[in-house]
């Protein structure tokens, strides 16, 4: 059995190395739901409110020396569900770190082959001109005005 450490910021809830959530007040283990790709969240209340958090949030923040500011990186994506979340899979670095690894593991485009730009329509060209500005003003004081004797 793995150690249970209380959530700092979620009375009432403890997690496991492994990324297992155990509720006190429901006496059980909380589900863990897939959540974009490779991310696992899990929901919390607190106060009434429900809240999902990512998973390997929670270990970092618990298990990990967090500095506030500073986010929680997988060191290996491709694991299973049981052992994507472990403390030991995970990692603290900042925006530039998370750059770097998604750069390097092939998730994010580097910087000479950019995504290509949408292109403006003819419509939108339209507007971005004086007269396209001059008449979308007189329609906006003629719906604001109509509005206005609408609701004496």
């Amino acid at each position: 059995m793995e150690r249970l450490t209380p959530l700092e910021d979620w009375p009432g809830y403890a997690i496991t190395p492994s990324g297992q959530v155990w509720s006190f007040k429901r006496k059980k283990w909380l589900s863990i739901f897939p959540w974009k790709k490779y991310y696992y969240g899990v929901k919390l209340c607190h106060q009434g409110k429900s809240q999902n958090q990512l998973v390997h949030t929670l270990v970092g923040r618990t298990f990990l020396p967090y500095i506030p500011g500073a986010m929680i990186l997988h060191r290996d994506e491709s694991l299973p569900a049981e052992e994507i979340n472990h403390v030991s899979n995970l990692f603290i670095g900042n925006g530039r770190d998370n750059i770097k690894d998604a750069q390097a593991k092939g998730r994010l485009r580097a910087a000479d082959n950019p995504k290509p730009r949408r292109q403006i329509g003819p419509r939108c060209r339209w507007f971005n001109t004086e007269e396209g500005r001059q008449r979308s003003r007189e329609r906006a004081h003629k719906v604001r005005f109509w509005e206005h004797r609408w609701k004496e």
